[in-house]
């Protein structure tokens, strides 16, 4: 009688099954796990590139304006203590080519804050506003004639409205994913900004020059 014959029709017994889907569970457990292992580390990856390429793109927006600004509007404290969340300041740049160039306004605002959208679930935005002052009511229905006449934001007259109002030409997101945001400072503004997205979160800071300061 061949002894390899009777063996392999005597079959598997219940401790060789046993053993043999206990390493079977072992080994898919280790290549899932390791699978999830993985997935968890590029989409952690992918989330902090994302949002760092958001906060690089705030910056440099902002470094940008801020460096050629004529003048700051809105009061910085001179310490991070008590930094505000919005900053405005007077355009350095003549707005051309753009629709707003045949406006004929010599003073052009630009007011940067923080959004948060109505739907909870969203994340918050830094947001452009780009503005120019005005007495009279702002009109968007005559465009471009925002307004009949356009002054500096501080100008005052003694005929009700006694005080400049802005009027907004356009408003653009500019970066998603910012949960604070900081100004302070005088002479050198100082820009903090703190970016959050799926547990993740990332600091940045700059301090700007201000070349017309």
């Amino acid at each position: 009688m061949n002894p390899l014959k009777n063996y392999f029709q005597s079959g598997f017994t219940l401790a060789e099954m046993v053993i043999t889907i206990t390493i079977f569970i072992l080994i898919v457990v280790t290549v899932s796990s390791a699978y999830t292992l993985s997935r968890r580390a590029y989409l952690e990856g992918e989330s902090v590139a994302e949002i760092s390429q958001n906060g690089r793109v705030i910056l440099e927006r902002m470094t940008r304006e801020i460096r050629q600004a004529r003048e700051i509007i809105t009061e910085l404290s001179s310490t991070s203590t008590d930094a505000t969340s919005t900053i405005e300041f007077e355009d350095g740049h003549t707005p051309a080519p753009s629709p707003y160039q045949g406006l004929g306004s010599d003073y052009f605002y630009i007011r940067y804050y923080i959004y948060t959208p109505e739907d909870s679930q969203k994340p918050k935005e830094v947001r452009r506003q780009y503005r120019v002052y005005c007495f009279d009511t702002c009109a968007t229905s005559t465009w471009p004639d925002v307004c009949s006449t356009y002054y500096p934001w501080n100008a005052t007259q003694e005929t009700a409205p006694t005080t400049t109002h802005p009027c907004i030409l356009e408003e653009k997101t500019i970066g998603e994913y910012v949960s604070d945001l900081k100004f302070w400072g005088s002479r050198i503004i100082n820009i903090f900004i703190t970016l959050e997205k799926a547990n993740e979160r990332i600091d940045l800071e700059t301090a700007i020059f201000g070349r017309n300061l």
